[in-house]
């Protein structure tokens, strides 16, 4: 099978040491923020300035202008919940996921997180209304993201990995409406999300591609029930914990990926050593096992409410 789960919807390079080079460690060198467990006082709050009350030739009160600022869905969409932090009393929602066919419907595993506009910088190849979903992703952008990835020991790996296999890091990129995910060597990145978002959804699928070109997918018409499950879920923790250990190597600890602000705090509450001494082999070691239990006993599909084990089950009851 070619489809993997969207990047939302519920993986160490020799060259140029980034062991002495690499962003976090300059943020060591500054006071390590990966260990920090205090957080400034607050400043203290400020008075609200008075109402301005626009007012007629007349003298009388003006009715207020009308907020023209976003769109009514927009507006309902900024208050989108995030993932919770705990175990949800209602199912978390999730983007839309690959459908009992086996073919891939943008879509996928992990819970969503919540969307944020398109971010260009000067200079991108963009028309003016934005990119259209099915486009491939801008030179500019590609070059940007391509950057990151090779920044971070743990995605540059990954991206070795898929020259080894297919000769060279020209796969397609392209704009998706409907979340991030990769399907049959091509990775699709949400034209909604941000660059930050972009950047974690690219260290996911690339994961994905990498067991795809090396032919280690799930096979739902070969496999056993057990196995097609379980290749199914290794996969996709295999990806997911690759993504944490890239945004801590990245420096990005503010990052919106789904668990990733809880595995922190677990981090620097229970492995603070771990964490201070950068031990990112003994780190995904530790993250798999956490995201299995977030996987069989947290998080669920948007469409069928179930966790993602049974999810996968039932995938493969529906096509046998």
């Amino acid at each position: 099978m070619s489809d993997y789960d969207n990047s939302r919807d519920i993986a160490p390079s020799q060259a140029s040491s980034p062991v002495r080079d690499g962003p976090v460690q300059n943020q060591r060198r500054a006071g390590n923020q990966l260990v920090q467990k205090r957080s400034q006082t607050a400043p203290s709050a400020k008075a609200a300035p008075p109402a301005v009350v626009m007012r007629k030739a007349d003298g009388t009160a003006a009715a207020p202008l009308p907020f023209t600022g976003i769109s009514a869905d927009s507006a309902a969409w900024a208050f989108h919940p995030h993932t919770p932090a705990q175990t949800p009393t209602a199912p978390v929602q999730a983007k839309p996921a690959a459908d009992v066919t086996g073919r891939v419907s943008p879509a996928a595993a992990r819970p969503a997180r919540q969307a944020q506009p398109v971010q260009r910088q000067d200079g991108d190849e963009a028309d003016a209304a934005g990119p259209t979903a099915g486009d491939e992703i801008s030179a500019e952008i590609r070059e940007r993201l391509m950057a990151r990835l090779a920044a971070a020991p743990a995605s540059q790996a990954t991206l070795e990995a898929i020259e080894a296999a297919r000769g060279d890091l020209n796969f397609s990129i392209k704009w998706s409406a409907r979340g991030g995910y990769h399907s049959s060597g091509t990775i699709w990145i949400d034209l909604n999300d941000s660059e930050d978002e972009w950047f974690s959804t690219l260290a996911h699928e690339t994961v994905h591609l990498r067991v795809f070109l090396e032919g280690r997918e799930a096979d739902v018409s070969e496999q056993e029930r057990d196995d097609y499950v379980s290749t199914r879920m290794e996969n996709e923790i295999e990806a997911h914990a690759t993504t944490y250990i890239v945004l801590l190597q990245a420096g990005e600890l503010t990052s919106t990926e789904t668990g990733f602000q809880q595995f922190l705090a677990f981090l620097r509450s229970d492995h603070a050593e771990a964490l201070e001494n950068e031990q990112w082999a003994a780190i995904k070691d530790l993250a798999k096992p956490w995201l299995e239990q977030k996987y069989r006993d947290e998080w669920v599909g948007s469409a069928t409410g179930r966790n993602y084990y049974e999810k996968w089950g039932d995938h493969w009851d529906a096509n046998h």
